[in-house]
């Protein structure tokens, strides 16, 4: 069974600044073919934090939560992270 990863941002009214987290998922979740990645956000955007909380859940197994720090540098690289579970 795949690892469930809930990816959290905090969301904007601007689409591309949002489409930025799903396109860095897809990136991380290519690297990571064990992982299942669920995206969401607080505000701003379509998929919204209970959502995103239900997709994971749905997914089944454990979700850990990992808390990611980065600066939005040019091009966006998966930040090296501690996963909690």
């Amino acid at each position: 069974m795949k690892q469930t990863i809930l990816l959290v941002g905090h969301g904007s009214r601007a689409e591309e600044g949002n489409r930025e987290l799903v396109d860095w998922a897809m990136r991380w979740a290519k690297e990571h073919p064990e992982w299942e990645i669920v995206t969401c956000y607080i505000e701003f955007a379509e998929v919204l934090l209970e959502e995103g909380l239900d997709q994971a859940a749905a997914k089944g197994g454990s979700v850990p939560r990992a808390t990611l720090k980065w600066k939005s540098p040019r091009p966006l690289k998966p930040p090296a992270c501690g996963i909690r579970r």
